[in-house]
């Protein structure tokens, strides 16, 4: 199968492209900076420049979207031109398949998240991924099947950011003290990057199931047991304390991804305890 990933210079994105290659695939990688270390080819995504890249491709995994914290729903626009962009170049090409990385942030309120909640976003981020998702909706047709996947909070081994969960894993690393601030035993869906890779790699593959997806690990986990389970898998050499003096008062929260197994099969391979063994494999190897 030829895929096009959007995105690819980020940290899905290099996982789901490594994941591709290794399965047979053919892929391209593209971005909005060349990139030849991590083989990404520069896009200015617009239609011309989208279409010179899709002759020929059977799906396209769109993972690009502008990061920032800003509460201006405009801030997010060029990531939404983009997308109708990619669909009408994925139309013109002719083009099967399309998968769209959502997010959890089109959810608020509610301690536990399935398809059927309704979306409330909270930020102007998840206003934009719930305008993306409905953008890959109208756009789905005969010729072309979309599918948005709502992704849970994702952890890899290379983000660079001061995230908590990149944070002990930096420490955890370099052997160096933890200390985890806030609601220690507030409970997230943290899924490894591995699992969303194999999410997307499923539904690039299955034309078939609803336009929206939860994709998590079904187990939330509170930070105080992440924070232990990367000093565990670097060895124990980090001690982990907890300080619950910032705590925000908000509550624990949990995604239902029932529906994911039923649609695609999808099933997560790692759980946090697995996760940190590979991310400490893969940070040892690339010492």
């Amino acid at each position: 199968m030829r895929v096009v990933v959007t995105g690819a210079s980020g940290a899905v994105g290099r996982r789901l492209c490594e994941d591709l290659e290794l399965a047979g695939h053919e892929v391209t990688r593209l971005g909005r900076r060349a990139d030849e270390a991590l083989r990404v080819l520069g896009t200015t995504y617009d239609v011309d420049d989208l279409r010179a890249h899709l002759g020929g491709v059977d799906a396209v995994a769109h993972l690009a979207w502008r990061r920032t914290p800003s509460p201006r729903l405009s801030d997010f626009y060029p990531s939404l031109t983009a997308t109708e962009n990619l669909l009408d170049a994925c139309t013109a090409e002719g083009v099967a398949r399309l998968v769209g990385a959502s997010s959890i942030s089109v959810y608020s309120g509610e301690p536990s998240w399935s398809e059927q909640t309704v979306p409330r976003p909270t930020t102007a981020y998840g206003l934009s991924k719930l305008a993306g998702e409905s953008l890959l909706s109208l756009a789905a047709s005969s010729s072309l099947s979309t599918m948005s996947l709502r992704l849970g909070h994702v952890f890899t081994h290379d983000e660079v950011n001061q995230y908590a969960v990149n944070v002990f894993i930096d420490r955890a690393s370099a052997g160096q003290p933890i200390v985890v601030t806030g609601d220690s035993a507030r409970r997230r869906d943290m899924v490894y990057a591995a699992d969303v890779s194999r999410a997307f790699q499923l539904a690039l593959t299955n034309r078939s199931g609803p336009s929206v997806l939860n994709i998590g690990s079904g187990s939330p986990v509170s930070m105080g047991d992440l924070a232990e389970a990367a000093a565990a898998a670097f060895g124990g050499r980090s001690t982990v304390t907890r300080d619950d003096t910032f705590g925000d008062g908000t509550g624990s929260t949990s995604m239902d991804i029932s529906a994911a197994a039923e649609s695609l099969g999808y099933r997560p391979e790692h759980d946090i305890t697995t996760a940190m063994a590979d991310i400490a494999r893969r940070r040892s190897s690339r010492a």
